[in-house]
């Protein structure tokens, strides 16, 4: 699992050439999106912002970068995601709890509207869900929104630092080629 993020995340960082800021900016919107209950209209979302953005506002954002980060929730952290959204949501409104309470019981019925929603809309799956699906998308805006400003701080600050990564590992290659052809020549 490890070594996939480090494909999946790092090394987008590593290899791009775009400017600190708009790799901050990827990650960002990609951690806002991620962080938000819209498992399957994540990346299609992402597509229309990136062309609204960067045409009419002349904001820039590597997109590769933040389709990336919206991976941050997939099929195996989505019900925990949800049940933490759904918390939040219900403890900032000063709800309880509307119609479930405990983890087992909230993650049992995602699951089965979920299962019986194969084809259908990840939305139209949640509606089904009542006012639960309120708090959940309440409680995803705050986490998803701190997510946000920090991915952008780390991204900002991981990308300030690449260069140095990257001049350190081409410089540990050079040398390690120059230590195969010096150890070739003595050999002869």
């Amino acid at each position: 699992m490890l070594r996939l993020m480090h494909y999946r995340l790092v090394i987008p960082f590593l290899r791009s050439t775009e400017p600190n800021h708009v790799l901050a900016m990827g990650c960002a919107l990609g951690l806002f999106l991620g962080l938000t209950p819209t498992i399957g209209l994540q990346i299609p979302i992402l597509i229309v912002l990136w062309g609204l953005l960067d045409r009419l506002l002349k904001v820039r954002f590597s997109l590769l970068v933040a389709v990336a980060f919206t991976w941050v929730s997939n099929p195996f952290t989505m019900v925990p995601l949800y049940y933490l959204y759904y918390m939040v949501g219900s403890a900032l409104t000063l709800t309880s709890g509307v119609e479930t309470t405990g983890y087992a019981e909230f993650s049992g019925m995602l699951s089965e509207i979920l299962i019986e929603a194969k084809g259908m809309d990840v939305l139209k799956a949640l509606e089904s869900l009542g006012a639960i699906t309120f708090y959940m998308f309440y409680g995803s805006v705050f986490i998803a929104g701190g997510g946000a400003v920090v991915g952008y701080f780390m991204g900002y600050k991981f990308a300030t630092n690449r260069k140095t990564i990257r001049s350190w590992l081409l410089s540990r290659r050079r040398s390690d080629i120059q230590r195969t052809r010096l150890n070739g020549h003595l050999d002869k």
